[in-house]
């Protein structure tokens, strides 16, 4: 029982050599300086700390290789995922190391305008963005803003969901996935159904609350 319980924390994905508590720092420093560079004042929130100390351990320890971070607009998600990706592809271009993998961001609307008109891009884009190679990609994939495309469209004919595939595609090939949305759960059921729900009870949840971020200019 005790070697069961040992192999359910040790997942890898990043494989980094830091602590989690230098992790932490530094996605702390990194958050702050993207904020500042919006214009606005960095509001180191305790509720911002808790969830910023969450994602270090789950990159230095993850116990799932999902990731869903969940809370309204403005509360921190995105700069978060920000500050994470660029920290770890830092890392990742800096040292190449045969056993790291980097981050990459996408857009949950633009996959969806990508997968609809590849004629308006070059086919090497639209093959980036779309569902076959998102989905197998072995990198980290972050899903940006779920729930602000349109969940089902119609494609020649057919009625698509794109953002559900691609977590279905990953989830069965366990793939580190992260998704960041605005929805609740009971929205999230609504919107792709429960098996694409169901999978994302499997991720690691962090929820993010407190008030919107987004006034603090100085």
């Amino acid at each position: 029982m005790a070697e069961l319980c040992s192999a359910e924390t040790t997942i890898r994905i990043f494989n980094l050599p830091f602590s989690v508590e230098e992790v932490y720092n530094s996605l702390v420093n990194i958050y702050r300086v993207e904020v500042e560079k919006t214009g606005h004042k960095a509001n180191m929130t305790p509720e911002l700390l808790r969830a910023i100390q969450e994602t270090a351990e789950w990159i230095v320890r993850p116990k799932r290789v999902g990731l869903k971070l969940i809370g309204e607009k403005g509360l921190g998600k995105s700069t978060l995922i920000k500050a994470m990706r660029m920290f770890i592809n830092t890392y990742h271009r800096t040292f190449c190391p045969k056993d790291s993998v980097g981050i990459r961001w996408v857009d949950a609307g633009e996959i969806v305008e990508q997968c609809l008109r590849p004629d308006v891009q070059p086919t090497n884009t639209y093959e980036a963005f779309s569902i076959t190679a998102l989905g197998n990609s072995r990198g980290v994939i972050a899903i940006d803003d779920i729930g602000k495309e349109e969940p089902s469209v119609k494609y020649y004919g057919s009625t698509i969901m794109p953002i559900a595939d691609i977590i279905q595609l990953r989830a069965n090939k366990d793939l580190p996935t992260i998704c960041i949305t605005n929805l609740n759960e009971q929205e999230l059921l609504k919107a792709y159904g429960s098996r694409v729900v169901d999978r994302l009870k499997d991720f690691t949840t962090i929820m993010f609350t407190g008030t919107s971020h987004r006034n603090n200019r100085d």
